[in-house]
């Protein structure tokens, strides 16, 4: 298995993860919600210093509350 760069957690304020969570919604229907939405935003703004052709890997949570 290659080296992998491993980047730092950083906090994401609720209004880019809440926004960032909607664009999902509007392209694929797929619903995620703030955590998710913190992670995607972090993932996206990293993907603009990697180089061309890196693989990056961001995993999205979901937790179920209530019924």
């Amino acid at each position: 298995m290659g080296e992998g760069r491993h980047l730092h957690p950083r906090q994401v304020g609720g209004l880019e993860a809440f926004a960032t969570a909607r664009v999902p919604v509007r392209h694929s229907g797929l619903i995620i919600g703030g955590s998710a939405g913190g992670v995607m935003h972090q993932a996206l703004t990293r993907m603009a210093s990697l180089a061309p052709g890196t693989t990056m890997v961001a995993l999205l949570n979901r937790v179920a509350r209530g019924t």
